[in-house]
């Protein structure tokens, strides 16, 4: 092989495991501000433990004013 691909191929290899080192340190949890909070009824952040990326992840939904004292059902989408 020669020098000069030898050297491409080093190269690229390099750039995807540093960007493979800056996904892994992303911020999964990104809970929503305090103003949002207050300006948004209904909206609860949770997170849960991800296997496959082996890290926490968050995530936000915005709940209808009676889903937690009301007998009625909600469809999933």
């Amino acid at each position: 092989m020669p020098i000069s691909l030898l050297r491409l191929s080093f190269s690229c290899w390099l750039l995807v495991a540093m960007f493979a080192a800056r996904v892994s340190d992303a911020q999964w949890v990104k809970p929503p501000s305090k103003d949002l909070l207050a300006q948004t009824p209904g909206l609860i952040h949770e997170t849960f433990e991800s296997d496959a990326m082996k890290t926490a992840v968050g995530y936000s939904v915005v709940l209808p004013p009676s889903y937690a004292n009301g007998d009625r059902r909600y469809p999933v989408v």
